[in-house]
């Protein structure tokens, strides 16, 4: 395309069917810069040419000359003029009567941007019911605020916006919104094959999820080829979504596919149609993987100066993020890449078959300490040499791990000399890189330094006092006076030399008293340097180096809340909350007492001393404090079953029947004797008369075998009123009678359950 982009004039009459708009290839550029010319008439005296480059709007500089605008590109894009009197429709919906309002739980957020405007968002402003909205975030596509109480669509907003053509419009409309929910994910499980999350809408019922796609990017030798994508498996009742997994993994020789992006679609149920739909882009880091990682490496070079000497021990194989942290494929073997960095130019030394190395059997942890020397190439100039470790696994993830870094020359060494008092406290290389020796960092603190190994030509040195150089008068002084507001302390004053470090023993706690922060010539050491101050706390010593001015030191103390030991004794048949074993002295808990069904609060102590029985106390901690809580039964509790010759008493005790319950003519026998006196009743037999006697406090039951009738307190009633067939009889050499009539008549209740054949007899204790 040619740098100017010119056109023939049109006639008058041809201007108004063009329109005001240009598609240039984006990959082109104009270093020179390119004329663009619109032909728009009267109709746009005064506007802009604006620039679209992906959605990012810019106003050119443009000039206007009959009937045309004209511009300078120096890009390709999409160029127009935006010649409308107004911004575009709000939303893009052609209804003037609603402004359509987002609403996610509480924040409101309006979409005032299309496809042919930008708003200058410091002009914006919005007003609901005549109230001015405070914004929480504004851009150029989107507002968000805090949505009024009460909102509904009688509600009116005002919008004052004005957009990079310079238009400005004022807006009043009724309010619709448009109910949406905020959400959260969870990694449920995963693997190198596959991924479940699970979507945590705050408000579920309006949502559902609709698809889930995976879009992974296809490499072939590093560079960009293809992009793949997977559908998800959506369970729309969990709300949880399944899908292909590939984080990294080898496809084959040289080709790699990595996971590019993950976006699940919900569907809301309310709502205009076409804000039924959204599209949630999920952060990939957030379930990637974790690299390989090694234990110890170092790059050396070797004495004779033409070999790096590599070693590295303790790899483990790649693990994803997730709540399983699982391995990703066992460790096959290693490669080692060398990258050589010159003159600020970096190259990768390919073709050393030898820098490969299997593994006699896969592993997940490599404990075994492995080395390799590499040969320099030669003519070798000043250089940085990174040394890199391929990991391979045997599902085809591949991780890489920097084992180090080495600069080396052949250059001959350079001397850099201080004038005395001064020293060479620091060198760094070429763009701010410290000085590496054979075998890492070097730093200097003499007049005198031999740089052998430069790295670059651009050598920056620091040079300043010394920290030690002559007899101790030939330093200047500096004095920190260090005091603290604990009553009756008095200051201490520390010297220390030029340039030097101070050293002070500091007592977190004194007594009552415990710091709370470190105040030096007046800036808090706790909001400027809150790890100095943790490093205080934890070792007992403050350490302020390079001092070189005096220093008020005010260590601030307050008074240590007292703890107060809680002694809690909670006794079978209930408990007790809260359970607390220390608290603050002055303090006040309430505790809330729980029996245990059929059981009562029977005493409560606090300190030996006995309060009134409750399920509810308060407690002022004054010291330590002893509470002991005991329970009382308060209702006798048989259970039986069917066929079962075992009752439970109390939960606990087992007691062994004669017979097992039975049923007959659809009522419930069972051994009369073992119940009555678990319910603390005395049963006598008389043999002549075939008679059951069952005596009680207050109460005396009469019952004969085979008949339907028995006496309670001399008075004769009915065993079962509605069925005469249930009387008392002797089954297998045992007195069997009705359950329900006895316990009741002893004033016990009788529950039964038809799933379990369960019979429970309770009865309150006197």
């Amino acid at each position: 395309m040619a740098e100017e982009l010119d056109e023939p004039m049109p006639q008058e009459s041809e201007i108004q069917l063009l329109v005001p708009e240009i598609q240039i290839d984006d990959t082109l550029t104009f270093p020179k810069g390119a004329t663009i010319k619109f032909y728009v008439g009267q109709v746009c005296k005064g506007k802009s040419v604006i620039g679209d480059f992906n959605g990012d709007y810019e106003a050119l500089k443009s000039s206007y000359a009959d009937n045309v605008v004209t511009a300078t590109a120096y890009l390709g894009g999409r160029y127009f003029i935006d010649c409308s009197d107004v911004t575009p429709p709000i939303l893009g919906i052609d209804d003037p009567h609603y402004l359509y309002v987002y609403n996610v739980d509480g924040i409101g957020r309006i979409n005032y941007a299309d496809d042919k405007t930008q708003v200058d968002e410091d002009t914006l402003g919005l007003t609901i019911d005549g109230k001015t909205i405070r914004f929480i975030e504004k851009t150029k596509d989107y507002a968000t605020f805090e949505l009024p109480a009460n909102l509904g669509e009688q509600s009116v907003a005002e919008l004052t916006i004005s957009d990079n053509a310079g238009n400005n419009i004022k807006l009043s409309k009724k309010i619709k919104l448009i109910p949406r929910t905020s959400y959260t994910f969870t990694i449920l499980d995963s693997d190198y094959k596959y991924l479940k999350i699970q979507m945590n809408f705050k408000n579920p019922s309006i949502v559902r999820i609709k698809n889930a796609i995976v879009t992974t990017e296809i490499r072939v030798n590093g560079a960009f080829k293809d992009f793949a994508y997977y559908q998800g498996t959506v369970d729309q009742t969990a709300n949880t979504v399944e899908v292909p997994f590939n984080m990294h993994v080898s496809l084959g020789p040289g080709i790699d596919e990595s996971m590019f992006s993950f976006e699940i679609e919900v569907e809301y149920t309310s709502g205009p149609a076409e804000f039924r739909q959204e599209r949630i882009s999920l952060p990939i880091d957030a379930f990637g993987m974790l690299q390989a990682s090694v234990e110890k490496s170092s790059v050396k070079l070797t004495e004779d100066g033409k070999k790096l000497l590599i070693t590295w021990q303790g790899v483990r194989a790649p693990k994803l993020i997730s709540s399983a942290e699982k391995y990703l494929g066992r460790i096959t073997s290693y490669s080692i890449t060398v990258r050589q960095e010159s003159d600020k130019t970096t190259s990768v030394l390919t073709g050393f078959d030898e820098l490969s190395l299997p593994l006699s059997q896969p592993v997940y942890h490599d404990s075994e300490s492995h080395s390799m020397s590499f040969e320099l190439p030669p003519n070798t100039n000043s250089a940085l040499y990174t040394v890199d470790l391929e990991v391979k696994t045997d599902i085809g993830i591949v991780s890489n791990i920097e084992l180090g870094k080495l600069a080396v020359s052949e250059k001959s060494p350079v001397t850099l000399t201080a004038t005395p008092p001064y020293v060479i406290s620091n060198i760094t290389i070429g763009d701010g890189f410290p000085l590496l020796s054979k075998n890492g960092l070097v730093s200097f603190s003499t007049t005198q330094a031999l740089l052998s190994y430069p790295f670059y030509s651009n050598v920056s040195i620091t040079i300043k006092p010394p920290v030690e150089y002559g007899p101790l008068t030939d330093k200047e002084i500096y004095t920190a006076t260090i005091s603290s507001n604990i009553p009756g302390s008095a200051p201490a004053n520390a010297e220390v030399i030029y340039g030097g470090t101070f050293a002070w023993e500091v007592s977190p706690i004194v007594d009552d008293f415990e710091l709370r922060d470190i105040v030096i010539n007046g800036i808090s050491m706790k909001e400027a340097d809150p790890e100095g101050f943790k490093y205080t706390l934890s070792t007992n010593q403050l350490i302020i180096n390079d001092v070189f001015f005096d220093m008020d030191i005010k260590l601030v103390y307050e008074v240590k809340e007292k703890e107060a030991k809680i002694d809690l004794i909670v006794g079978k048949g209930g408990s007790v909350s809260p359970r607390t074993s220390s608290t603050t002295i002055g303090s006040q808990i309430r505790f809330t007492v729980i029996p245990d069904p059929h059981f009562a609060v029977e005493t409560i102590k606090i300190n030996g001393k006995t309060v009134t029985p409750t399920t509810s106390f308060d407690v002022l901690i004054e010291g330590d404090t002893k509470i002991e809580v005991s329970f009382k039964r308060v209702d006798t509790v048989l259970v039986l079953r069917i066929n079962d010759p075992t009752m439970i008493k109390n939960d606990e005790t087992k007691i062994e029947l004669d017979s097992p319950p039975v049923i007959k003519n659809s009522r419930t026998l069972l051994p009369i004797r073992a119940v009555a006196e678990a319910l603390g009743a005395q049963v006598s037999w008389n043999e002549a008369e075939r008679k059951v006697t069952i005596t009680s406090t207050g109460t005396r039951i009469e019952m004969w075998i085979g008949k339907n009738l028995a006496y309670t307190n001399g008075k004769q009633v009915p065993i079962d009123p509605q069925n005469k067939n249930v009387v008392p009889e002797i089954i297998n050499g045992r007195t069997m009678v009705p359950v329900r009539f006895v316990a009741e008549s002893l004033g016990a209740t009788v529950s039964w359950d038809e799933k379990t054949k369960t019979i429970t007899i309770v009865k309150t204790l006197p």
